[in-house]
């Protein structure tokens, strides 16, 4: 294995103090893979204190020191060093109530969540310690818990999401018994604090395939945690335009979607009002003001997983408007920029939701792809004009000194923002006054 020099250092440094040290988890499996670790975490005989010593006049953490964590900056980065050892009973399904420091490094793998991140690497001699087989299950590519798998879970029901993300992230399959395990153990979720549910959410959408996504349902994950996404799956699409069910259409979609976490949820919930909004005619199905259930449905699973509210307005902006069909003509467009208040980068994203949402229906609507480019470019040549009311050459001041009042000051700053998009070479306060200044009796009285 390649070892910076940072962890070369700290490991040496455990060395001249007679210590034992090796790189774990993580960096070890990625290693392994050919990939260059993001972080490298390290664990040693050495105790809490012990490692104070070893790095004294070393900036350190000492945050997680009660579970035997010490964090030592180097050269700007912060490596997490932590004493071998062994937890104790897990009285919440996430935290051990209890740990025991060992000089045992088999007793220290054998606490970890998978095979693959249970291996450690002696870099004196150049081996790779791996007590339960976890380099033949890189090769095989699979996801297996270390030891009795529903022992794991009830440690840490995190491990539930963990593996699905580990899956989705390695393309890995999840071997049988623990695939079985996380099946039978799904409802210790109910346990997890929602903000650490969607860490390894967000994770597992932004690197998922349809494939691995999918074990959100097939586990009864959604089921536990949002049973309005576990509905879709049951919401059959019997019309013209699709081939799967509500659930697997919206899995599709994220996986069609940019690796932008925000986008992945609007493609995930975009269409999560079809199962309230479903009725059936003639033998097809029909989904009027979908989106409209969407976004309530949509609010209140992003206010379970905690989201910021700019990142939930963005995402509820979006999914309302996923359905609208885009065109070229002005009218729509300044519908968009103006009415709806879309910026450009909004208008982007709109139309990533649209490209996702229109390869995960049918083949047979392909086409209507060939004309977003054409759509792209009508748009972008008004957002590059005047769009927005402070390019206006006037403001209400100026309204207000034509006589308008209260909210019809906002309507003819509108009127004259379309107006100028139109054409932009009005956009001068003495045109714009004029135009005001015309049709104020007909604003004021709509």
């Amino acid at each position: 294995m390649n070892l910076p020099s940072d962890v070369l250092y700290i490991l040496n440094k455990f060395k001249d103090e007679n210590f034992y040290a090796y790189p774990v988890g993580g960096c070890v499996r990625d290693s392994l893979l050919g990939k260059t670790p993001g972080d490298w975490d390290i664990t040693t005989d050495a105790t809490p204190v012990e490692i104070l010593e070893v790095f004294n006049g070393h900036k350190v953490i000492t945050l997680g020191e009660k579970f035997g964590t010490i964090g030592v900056l180097i050269n700007g980065k912060t490596y997490e060093i932590t004493t071998m050892r062994y937890d104790h009973s897990y009285d919440d399904n996430r935290h051990p109530s209890q740990v025991s420091f060992t000089k045992n490094l088999i007793e220290d793998l054998k606490r970890r969540d998978f095979t693959i991140n249970s291996m450690a690497y002696d870099h004196i001699n150049k081996k790779v310690i791996d007590p339960f087989d976890g380099q033949e299950d890189l090769k095989r590519r699979v996801i297996k818990a270390v030891g009795n798998p529903d022992e794991r879970f009830k440690e840490d029901a995190l491990r539930i999401m963990r593996a699905i993300r580990f899956s989705a992230k390695l393309k890995f399959s999840i071997e049988t018994n623990t695939l079985f395990s996380i099946c039978k153990n799904v409802n210790l979720l109910k346990n997890i604090a929602m903000e650490r549910i969607k860490i390894e959410l967000d994770k597992t959408l932004i690197c998922g395939d349809f494939e691995t996504l999918r074990n959100l349902y097939n586990c009864n994950i959604f089921y536990v945690l949002f049973p309005e996404i576990h509905k879709m799956f049951e919401t059959t699409q019997n019309n013209n335009y699709h081939i799967y069910n509500v659930g697997d259409h919206s899995l599709m979609a994220v996986t069609k979607i940019k690796n932008d976490v925000l986008l992945k949820y609007v493609a995930l919930l975009h269409d999560v009002g079809k199962v309230p909004a479903k009725t059936v005619d003639n033998g097809k199905d029909h989904f009027y003001y979908h989106s409209e259930y969407s976004v309530e449905i949509a609010r209140d699973i992003l206010n379970r997983l905690k989201f910021s509210n700019e990142d939930k307005h963005k995402v509820l902006k979006l999914i309302e408007f996923h359905d609208t069909v885009l065109n070229t003509k002005l009218k729509s467009i300044m519908k968009f920029v103006v009415d709806r208040n879309f910026s450009y980068e909004d208008f982007l994203d709109l139309l990533e939701m649209t490209k996702a949402d229109t390869l995960a229906q049918s083949p047979l609507y392909i086409n209507r792809l060939f004309k977003l480019d054409e759509i792209k470019e009508a748009y972008k040549k008004v957002y590059e004009g005047p769009h927005k009311l402070s390019h206006l050459a006037v403001d209400g001041r100026d309204m207000i000194e034509l006589g308008y009042r209260n909210e019809n000051i906002k309507k003819i700053l509108v009127y004259l923002l379309k107006q100028v998009i139109a054409d932009p070479n009005i956009n001068r306060k003495e045109k714009l006054m004029d135009i005001a200044g015309k049709v104020q009796e007909e604003i004021c009285k709509n």
